[in-house]
């Protein structure tokens, strides 16, 4: 199973132009990192909540699968940060994102790449 960790420049290859100019006038890579532990926290504690999978022992480190979802969820909030309004593209995919992960802590669906099943 694969597991990964969420970097800034998984953030910055997914930013639009204008997203990008604000990242460099509004917050310092500091705030994107800040924003990325939240993430992984909340991702990681889905997973624990959920019971399905054991989590990864490597600290920081999330299901490959849920890469995507996570860095949706890490822009809207980066973007919510700087008193940015998401865009309604942005705003489907936090709300997509959200869901996941509240499915993932309610046990209503096994995390993809989920580390041997939980006893």
């Amino acid at each position: 199973m694969s597991w990964k960790k969420l970097t800034e420049e998984n953030v910055i290859a997914n930013l639009t132009r204008r997203e990008l100019d604000l990242h460099r006038n509004e917050f310092e890579v500091d705030v994107v990192r800040e924003i990325l532990v939240e993430t992984v926290d909340l991702v990681r504690g889905s997973i624990e909540s959920g019971r399905k999978c054991q989590l990864s022992p490597e600290a920081g480190t999330i299901p490959a699968m849920l890469v995507s979802p996570s860095i949706d969820y890490a822009i809207f909030s980066l973007l919510k940060r700087i008193n940015v309004v998401p865009n309604e593209a942005r705003t489907k995919a936090y709300d997509k994102a959200t869901s996941l992960f509240d499915k993932i802590a309610a046990g209503q669906i096994t995390p993809p790449d989920g580390v041997d099943p939980t006893p």
